[in-house]
């Protein structure tokens, strides 16, 4: 059985295997482009100034080349999905961290978002962490399975109200069609 992860932009993907972190997605960005083709170097990507330029996202084409892996589903896998708003000001070795110490996954997703809102995150911060869980085989069961999840989803929300409460600035964010025009 595998996972199916499928990614555009720079929102990313870690997985948490045997309590080692690891992302698992690449940045669809300038800066991660750039240092790929070695026209800057990582430990200068702190000074770089276009790093938030997009080069992959929803609504800036007809279309968008999303990257699509395959994982293993093994038990007790943590995949944690989260907005730049975090993964600009929360480190991995953080992340692992707070994965590893928190009592259960709601409330490493609550620590995530203190920890950003506190470092001064003025970007939306979004974190849904998802643990696979080990099924056990039906005789009924169907040949194909999504396979079953805990998801730590109310960290959404208290962000969102978090959000709310802080003063807002003008909004760069362009809204993202649903329906392409006929």
């Amino acid at each position: 059985d595998f996972l199916v992860l499928a990614h555009v932009g720079d929102s990313r993907i870690y997985r948490q295997r045997k309590r080692t972190l690891a992302q698992v997605t690449e940045d669809h960005s300038l800066l991660n482009h750039l240092i790929s083709i070695g026209e800057v170097k990582r430990e200068d990507a702190g000074k770089f100034a276009n790093k938030n330029v997009i080069l992959r996202a929803i609504g800036l084409k007809d279309y968008v080349d999303v990257a699509i892996q395959l994982h293993d589903k093994v038990p007790g896998d943590v995949y944690m999905m989260c907005s730049d708003g975090l993964s600009d000001l929360v480190s991995a070795p953080e992340i692992e961290h707070v994965l590893n110490t928190s009592p259960s996954l709601p409330d490493a997703c609550h620590t995530f978002i203190k920890l950003a809102l506190a470092a001064g995150g003025k970007d939306n911060v979004t974190v849904v962490c998802v643990e696979v869980e080990e099924v056990e085989e039906r005789e009924e069961s169907p040949r194909w399975s999504t396979g079953v999840f805990q998801a730590a989803v109310p960290a959404v929300a208290a962000a969102a109200a978090q959000r709310s409460r802080q003063p807002q600035g003008p909004s760069s964010a362009a809204p993202i069609p649903t329906q392409q025009p006929q």
